[in-house]
């Protein structure tokens, strides 16, 4: 051993025919699902992104054993024993690199959704029929019925905001009543009585 040569190797290059998988060691700004994340930054911290390089499926010696290689064409295989032949060549006559594949993102994180809380003050609007046309409706209980839907939507929304159970169906006689009953407000107060102005 003492009189063996040994080549010194100044630098590293190593080789896949996945665009996608090239794709992600790349890009670092992209967050993929855990498995493939831990894979990724293990990969990156052998190996800096940009030693990594396309060989065209045909030109993979490592694809030659998953293709039903017999043993004698493993020994007569050139591809197998000195892999492609640009690599005796200089870098310029390498294959072209494609660019960043963006297909299969299939194994990217789900994007981060903020949900903005909004918070409806039914205190702040305590008579829905002023900000309905009223004169739309010339049956009373159709008026009713839409005041129930749009208070009931209300209700909902603030049910939404707090993950409670939303109300669904039918309207009840009970919604029909407190439209009833907000309908009234709203007619006290455009048109309040003569003692109440006196007060």
């Amino acid at each position: 051993m003492s009189t063996s040569k040994f080549r010194r190797i100044d630098s590293v290059t190593y080789w896949s025919d996945s665009t996608v998988v090239l794709s992600w060691i790349r890009n670092s700004n992209k967050e993929f699902k855990q498995f493939v994340e831990n894979r990724l930054l293990e990969i990156r911290r052998l190996a800096s992104p940009e030693v990594w390089k396309f060989v065209p499926t045909k030109q993979n010696q490592a694809d030659i054993a998953s293709r039903g290689t017999t043993a004698t064409q493993f020994v007569e295989n050139k591809l197998w024993w000195n892999g492609p032949e640009y690599l005796i060549k200089s870098n310029e006559r390498w294959p072209p690199q494609p660019c960043n594949s963006q297909e299969n993102d299939s194994e990217l994180k789900s994007p981060r959704v903020s949900i903005i809380r909004s918070t409806v003050n039914v205190a702040q609007i305590p008579n829905i029929m002023e900000l309905m046309d009223t004169s739309k409706y010339s049956i009373i209980g159709r008026l009713l019925r839409v005041t129930a839907y749009v208070l009931r939507f209300i209700d909902n929304f603030k049910k939404h905001v707090e993950n409670l159970d939303t109300t669904v169906g039918q309207i009840t006689c009970e919604e029909i009543d407190n439209a009833e009953l907000n309908g009234l407000k709203t007619f006290n107060i455009q048109c309040p009585n003569k003692q109440t102005i006196e007060k």
